[in-house]
C-alpha cells in the first residue's frame, strides 16, 4: 500500500524565500513489517549475496545490525517491505547562515516548533536529505581521508514519527490508527530497532568518493 506524507501546513519558502536554495529531496522508506522476497526493496529479510564470496566478519566487539536476517533477533531489524516516497526537506536551523538561522528560530519559537517538527526534516527511515541535530547540536563530520564534509546517506530510526512530528509526517493512509494498538505499533515502530536511547542512526559518506569510508551519528 502506498504511504503518503500530508502536505505541510504552510509553505515555509513563502515565509523564508532564502530556504529555496537549501531544499533537498529525501526518500522516506516507510518500512512496514512483512515478508519481503529477495528482490523486493526491504529492511531486514533475505539478502542477495555472491555464492562464492565469504560473509564479511569483524573481530572487534560491535553491534551486529546486519546479523542473520533469516530470523529476527532483538539486535537486528524486523523484516520490512519498503513503500518509498520522495519529499522535500529543509535544514536543521543550525545548518543555516546565522541571519537566516536567527529569523527561523525566532519564528519557530513563536509557532511552538512548527519549523523543526513539521516543516523541515522528515523523521523515520530515509535516504539522503538533511540531518536533525536535536540531541547533540550540530558538529562537523569531515571525511577521514580528504577532509571534505560528509553528507547523509541513510538514516535508520527507532520510530517513524513522534508526538511533535506526527501531525505532519504520519502518513495519510495511517492516520486512523489508534495509539497502543498492534497496527499502530507496526506503523510507528516497524523495524523494532532501538538505536541508542530510542534514537536515529545516520550514515554519512564523502561526496568526493564512495571509497573514503563513512561516519556515523546517533541523534
Amino acid at each position: 500500500m502506498t504511504r503518503t506524507t500530508p502536505a505541510p501546513p504552510v509553505d515555509v519558502t513563502e515565509k523564508f524565500p532564502e530556504l529555496v536554495e537549501y531544499a533537498r529531496t529525501t526518500v522516506r522508506l516507510h518500512p512496514r513489517p512483512g515478508t519481503p522476497a529477495v528482490r523486493d526493496s526491504h529492511i531486514g529479510g533475505p539478502l542477495l549475496w555472491p555464492a562464492g564470496e565469504a560473509w564479511p566478519t569483524c573481530d572487534a566487539p560491535i553491534l551486529d545490525v546486519a546479523g542473520d536476517f533469516n530470523q529476527w533477533r532483538p539486535d537486528s531489524p524486523r523484516p520490512c517491505v519498503l513503500h518509498s516516497e520522495r519529499v522535500t526537506e529543509y535544514p536543521y536551523s543550525e545548518e543555516l547562515p546565522e541571519d537566516i538561522e536567527a529569523a527561523v528560530d525566532e519564528w519557530d519559537e513563536e509557532t511552538r516548533g512548527d519549523y523543526q517538527s513539521l516543516l523541515s526534516i522528515a523523521p523515520g527511515c530515509k535516504i539522503g536529505g538533511w540531518e536533525s541535530w536535536h540531541l547533540t547540536d550540530m558538529y562537523e563530520l569531515p571525511c577521514t581521508v580528504c577532509g571534505t564534509e560528509t553528507e547523509p546517506l541513510l538514516k535508520l530510526a527507532s520510530s517513524e514519527w513522534d508526538g511533535g512530528s506526527g501531525p505532519r509526517w504520519q502518513p495519510c493512509e495511517e492516520r486512523h490508527l489508534v495509539s497502543n494498538e498492534p497496527q499502530y505499533r507496526d506503523a510507528h515502530e516497524p523495524t523494532a530497532l532501538n538505536l541508542g536511547r530510542w534514537g536515529d542512526l545516520t550514515i554519512f559518506v564523502c561526496p568526493m568518493s564512495s571509497e573514503h569510508g563513512f561516519r556515523v551519528t546517533i541523534q
